[in-house]
């Protein structure tokens, strides 16, 4: 008798594993990715490519707060306006961000153009997006200054997360899209 409800819970399991299946090789892939990256990300941080992001980094939010004819200066990767001073570290950067849009981006079955595709497009689009973000964070530094904090920590980190996230869910209707259209 054990064994017959054994069996019967094999028939009612198969269904349901059947189904979920891909969803669930999705979901580990993407947190296999995902730790990849971080561990990749940590011994990443002290390296001269790194220093060179950074300092990119800084330059491009110097420049693009000249743009909005205030007075700053950049340093290594410090940014400079007035009183205020705006050092740019690894975590400034969209490489976090990168981080979970390649995951997802690798988890979801596609083809290598696909997903050379979409990194390429998303990390063009998360860099702009960042530095919108250094170079708002600085003018709100400047203009009210005990928002700072909470406007990077707060604000900017969540819609960094939501513009990764989104980005690749962008991909993945495209994807999913062309597969259904008719060749």
């Amino acid at each position: 008798m054990p064994i017959r409800i054994g069996l019967r819970v094999v028939r009612l399991a198969k269904p349901l594993v059947c189904r979920y299946l891909p969803g669930l090789f999705v979901l580990v892939s993407y947190g296999i990715s995902l730790l990849v990256f971080f561990w990749l990300y940590t011994k990443f941080s002290d390296t001269r490519h790194a220093e060179t992001i950074l300092h990119w980094n800084a330059d491009a939010t110097g420049f693009l707060v000249r743009i909005l004819s205030i007075d700053a200066s950049v340093q290594d990767n410090v940014v400079t306006s007035g009183p205020l001073a705006l050092t740019i570290v690894l975590e400034c950067t969209s490489l976090p961000f990168l981080s979970i849009l390649f995951a997802g981006i690798i988890a979801f079955p596609s083809t290598i153009f696909q997903k050379l595709w979409g990194a390429v497009l998303g990390a063009v689009i998360l860099s702009l997006v960042n530095l919108v973000r250094t170079t708002s964070l600085l003018l709100i530094g400047l203009s009210f200054p005990s928002a700072l904090d909470s406007a990077h920590i707060l604000v900017w980190q969540a819609l960094m997360i939501i513009t990764a996230v989104s980005l690749w869910i962008l991909w993945w209707r495209n994807i999913e899209g062309r597969e259904r259209l008719p060749t």
